[in-house]
Formats: structure tokens, C-alpha cells, sequence
């Protein structure tokens, strides 16, 4: 007696030898590639220059997604933080690390644990703001004639008027998102029980008339 033949397994896709055309561009379409070729040419070109920023383009062109990698390594607001811990160290290193801990702390305290990207930048500005006025500060203890210590004086007291309208802006922010998303939340409680059907009363029934 014939016994039933076993169902044969599906072959797998044939992969494309490695150096083959067909191997380059399957990696062409591979996301995990193409961002660890973005990293690479962020990493090698620091000065730019026309041909890795034509490569990048492309890549970026074929994977829009990455574009957040190229914004986190060109981070300006933390770009700025490094020159301004760099002057407040001087070469010190015990003292950069010592400074950028604090800032770190500072943002905290200011941004929260899940800013936006407004408060995140705002953040970055009262921390640059705060180092510009202590290295005000500073250089006015090193002066020694007055009109030295006049002009930077001048400076420092700017520098203060610019960080404490960076705590002034963002605290009004906060107040008017707040104020915003209450609004938004009685605006939608609002239309909920207006979309709820309204429950008729019951009928009332009349009592009957003796004859």
C-alpha cells in the first residue's frame, strides 16, 4: 500500500551573493544601513564639503525618517552649551565636568522629565543665559580698573535681564498651554454629553375612573 507522500517544505528565497548588484541594493533599501551610512559620513566629514553632502542628501532623500538623526548631531542648543562650559572650565577639566553636571541638573529642573521641543530649547536657553551670567560675573571680579569693571558690569546685568526673561517666557508658556488644554478638555467633555441620547421619562398613567 502506497503511503502519502509528505508535503514538501517551502524553499527559502535565494539570497543574493555578497558583492553582487542585487546585493547592494537590497542594502540600498535597508533602513538599519542606511542609518548607520548616515552616522558614518556625519562622523568622517565635521567640516562638510561637497561630496558628503551630496551622499548625505541622497540618503536622507531615499529615508526621510532620518532626518532626526542629522537635527541630534547637529544639535544647536547643545552645540552652544558645550562652547559656553568650555570658556566657564578654561582647560580645566575637573571643572567641565563639574559645570556641565550642573547644567544638566539646571535643565532638569527647568524643562522636566518630558519637555517638549519648545520647553527643551527654552531649558537650553535659561542654562546658556546662566553661564553667560556667571562668566560675567567672573571676568568683573578679575578686572581691575573701573572702567573695565564698568563695562563689564554693563554685560553681566544684560546677561541677567536676558536669563530672567527666558524663565519669564517660559513660565507664561506653561500657563498658557495649561490654560489651552483645559479649555480643550470642557470643550470635549461638552460635546460627549451632548452626543449622549437623552433618556425620555417614563409615561405616567392615569388612574382609572370608577363608574
Amino acid at each position: 500500500m502506497n503511503q502519502p507522500s509528505k508535503p514538501s517544505k517551502p524553499s527559502k528565497p535565494k539570497q543574493p551573493r555578497e558583492g553582487s548588484r542585487a546585493w547592494e541594493e537590497a542594502l540600498a533599501k535597508n533602513q538599519n544601513y542606511a542609518r548607520n551610512i548616515v552616522i558614518e559620513i556625519l562622523r568622517n566629514s565635521p567640516q562638510g564639503g561637497e561630496e558628503p553632502a551630496a551622499s548625505l542628501n541622497g540618503w536622507l532623500k531615499k529615508f526621510p525618517e532620518l532626518q532626526s538623526v542629522v537635527a541630534q548631531h547637529f544639535d544647536l542648543c547643545a552645540r552652544t552649551e558645550v562652547v559656553w562650559i568650555a570658556r566657564l572650565a578654561g582647560g580645566n577639566l575637573i571643572a567641565k565636568e563639574a559645570i556641565k553636571r550642573e547644567i544638566e541638573t539646571l535643565k532638569l529642573e527647568v524643562a522636566g522629565e518630558a519637555p517638549t521641543g519648545l520647553e527643551r530649547i527654552l531649558a537650553s536657553t535659561v542654562a546658556v543665559t546662566y553661564m553667560a551670567q556667571q562668566l560675567g560675573a567672573m571676568t568683573a571680579a578679575e578686572n581691575t580698573t573701573l572702567a573695565e569693571m564698568a563695562a563689564v558690569d554693563r554685560r553681566a546685568e544684560s546677561m541677567q535681564k536676558r536669563f530672567l526673561r527666558a524663565i519669564e517666557f517660559l513660565n507664561n508658556f506653561r500657563e498658557k498651554t495649561k490654560a489651552t488644554q483645559a479649555t480643550l478638555v470642557s470643550s470635549r467633555r461638552k460635546s460627549a454629553a451632548a452626543a449622549k441620547p437623552r433618556s425620555r421619562p417614563a409615561p405616567t398613567r392615569r388612574p382609572k375612573l370608577e363608574n
